[in-house]
């Protein structure tokens, strides 16, 4: 969990004991046969008000930041799909990230399109191998699961992901999309493409 979530967390405290306190000081004045204090609702509403805007940047950033989101990169993802015998595809261009090849290596994200479910926080996601920078245009290619066709069923979408992942962390400790930025790395989203798991697997 990121810094963003104990933010809201925080706000979120503050906002219900600060209420309870002054609920209950409220009610002692009363008791005592002085007029009720008027309840701080400019205060509290204030608190909710932060406590909401942490929560709405926090779903902005997963979603349109550097870290722990996608990063359009035009001109770096040439082409994806899905080849015969169900595997999936994805055409690069990887001299955009010579800079970082050191540190870093590329790997292949895949995700079936589920609308019930926010595609950062779905531990579905299968990977591909680790595939180290050669400052040249490279292929990656992966098979999915059996439990991943299974999902898929018949036909579906199927969502592509190009990883940028810090060669200290391995594919085993991304459990979801968000991990990928918390733990350094950054998400390049591809599109997606419509598989037909009984066509592709002649």
């Amino acid at each position: 969990m990121d810094w963003k979530f104990w933010l809201q967390a925080f706000l979120a405290g503050v906002a219900a004991l600060y209420t309870v306190l002054t609920y209950h000081r409220g009610g002692r004045t009363v008791s005592q046969g002085r007029p009720a204090m008027k309840r701080p609702f400019v205060s509290i509403g204030i608190l909710l008000l932060l406590t909401w805007a942490a929560i709405g940047f926090d779903y902005y950033d997963r979603h349109n930041g550097e870290t722990g989101s996608s990063v359009q990169m035009l001109g770096v993802i040439q082409m994806w799909g899905v080849l015969p015998g169900n595997r999936a595809f994805v055409d690069i261009d990887t001299r955009s990230f010579t800079s970082v090849a050191k540190d870093h290596y590329l790997a292949l994200g895949i995700l079936v399109v589920d609308g019930q479910v926010d595609r950062l926080l779905d531990r579905t996601v299968e990977k591909s191998s680790p595939f180290f920078i050669n400052g040249d245009r490279m292929s990656i290619e992966m098979i999915p699961s059996v439990t991943f066709l299974a999902r898929l069923g018949s036909a579906g979408m199927v969502e592509y992901f190009l990883l940028l992942v810090p060669k200290n962390i391995t594919l085993d400790q991304i459990l979801s999309l968000s991990d990928v930025g918390v733990l350094g790395g950054r998400l390049l989203a591809t599109g997606g493409a419509r598989w037909s798991a009984k066509q592709n697997s002649q």
